[in-house]
């Protein structure tokens, strides 16, 4: 929508002051376009959420049950010729029948763990092995300063001034904490969390422990020849101990505890059905609506208040904007998804690796909508596919130049992690000898691209995958 708007302008110059008139055109968005932009960008619980609380400002609107609705056609419908008049009349339905439903019910279950937080699991055994009051109050002060990977994050001599009691006494309680599960919680540094590691593993005095104690520096950057030199062990025995450091947890708290239940639930679920793939997007979540016969029923009373009357007006247009909005989602994050499936129809057919490159202006051309609507469509969605749970940002990727064309980024860099899950351990590929193996077979990366990508994926250098 375009404004004509008439401005006045104030200007001051040397001597004089100037009031004039401008007129400029500007582009406003109507509310309706508004919310629409919202709740396409909104993922499902989130729409979830928008549509309760609207459920609960709204009076005209009230919540359905599935099974007594019918679905509205939308593929095959611009917006303009659906009978909004219809839907109000008769409620709005979010996901087909009640079949329908429990047909995908399993695909749509939101994807989470409900776990135990690090500090309840902490708190439950420090009530166990502490009776005294004062020793309780200390430990609930080292627990809550104890990061997400099990390090104490705060120095004992603040701890100490901050429940007020001697340093001492923080340290004979920390010792207790330290003797926890997970093994290796409450350490203050990477070297004593392995220390206490090893010690629960009764190796106080080995090899290990000496490597860890005094040399890990020298364990970290591989140089085994200085560990032998200085140690004046084998090398049957420096790989034994290598090969019990290398089952400690350097964060020994991260695996196994979490904030709690964090849900993902897919937005949009990808089935194959003969041959074909079909596309459902996954608004069972979101509470289905229709405006209350009551409030309808009381706008056709001739003798309505006019205030009444205009109160109703307004919210009826309030409705009719969200169930508009929903529906217009509905519609485009259908047509976005199965334009990524036509794209991407080797992925879906045998997996990561067939990844092609594709790009929002490539979706945006083939659905015939603006780049950015494409942008809020994919983001922070997720969508269930036949090999497992994507974001939908992960269809889109850069293309690498190859023998056979173009291959996606995400692609190169799935291989490039086989490769080296797959490599000798004793003599590890290095970047270069990665880049020419892709050249290979076809794939043109430079040595710097390989380092970027592997460091993305959190795989250290070949110097420290080296083995012994």
């Amino acid at each position: 929508m375009y404004f004509l708007g008439r401005a006045c302008v104030l200007t001051q110059g040397a001597s004089n002051v100037q009031l004039s008139q401008k007129l400029s055109l500007r582009q406003i968005l109507a509310p309706q376009q508004l919310l629409s932009l919202k709740v396409l960008q909104l993922p499902t619980l989130e729409l979830e959420q928008v549509v309760k609380q609207e459920l609960e400002s709204n009076p005209l609107l009230e919540s359905e049950e599935l099974e007594d609705m019918s679905q509205p056609e939308e593929s095959q419908e611009d917006m303009e010729d659906v009978d909004w008049d219809a839907i109000l009349e008769d409620g709005f339905k979010l996901m087909g029948t009640q079949e329908e439903r429990e047909e995908v019910e399993e695909d749509r279950r939101p994807q989470y763990s409900a776990r135990m937080t690090l500090g309840d699991h902490l708190r439950s055994q420090l009530h166990l092995m502490l009776s005294d009051p004062r020793d309780i109050e200390i430990g609930e002060a080292i627990i809550g300063n104890i990061d997400e990977d099990g390090y104490l994050c705060c120095p004992v001599e603040e701890i100490a001034e901050s429940v007020n009691v001697p340093k001492e006494d923080v340290e004979k309680v920390l010792r207790v904490v330290q003797t926890m599960d997970p093994p290796g919680v409450g350490a203050r540094d990477v070297r004593e969390s392995l220390m206490i590691q090893l010690k629960e593993m009764g190796l106080e005095d080995s090899l290990a422990m000496r490597i860890v104690r005094d040399h890990l520096n020298d364990f970290i950057e591989r140089k085994y020849w200085k560990l032998l030199r200085d140690l004046g062990t084998t090398e049957e025995e420096l790989k034994e101990a290598e090969d019990i450091i290398s089952k400690l947890n350097p964060k020994p708290a991260s695996a196994n505890f979490g904030d709690g239940a964090v849900p993902i639930v897919p937005d949009l679920i990808v089935e194959r059905k003969d041959g074909e793939y079909e596309v459902i997007v996954n608004d069972s979540y979101v509470p289905s609506l229709r405006i209350s016969p009551l409030y309808r029923s009381l706008l056709r009373k001739r003798d309505l208040d006019e205030d009444v009357r205009q109160y109703i007006l307004e919210r009826l247009r309030s409705a009719r904007w969200l169930l508009k909005a929903i529906h217009q989602r509905r519609t485009t994050m259908r047509k976005v998804m199965e334009a990524i499936v036509e794209a991407q129809r080797p992925f879906f057919d045998r997996g990561i690796s067939y990844l092609k490159p594709l790009t929002l202006q490539q979706i945006a051309d083939m659905v015939g909508v603006h780049p950015s609507t494409v942008s809020r469509v994919v983001s922070g969605k997720y969508v269930q596919t036949p090999h497992g749970l994507f974001p939908m940002k992960f269809f889109f990727s850069s293309a690498l130049g190859s023998s056979d064309g173009e291959v996606a980024a995400k692609s190169v860099m799935d291989r490039i992690k086989e490769l080296i899950e797959n490599e000798d351990p004793n003599d590890p590929l290095s970047d270069e000898q990665i880049s020419h193996k892709l050249a290979e077979e076809g794939v043109k990366v430079a040595r710097r691209t390989v380092a970027k990508y592997r460091e993305k994926m959190g795989i250290p250098a070949a110097k420290f995958r080296r083995r012994l």
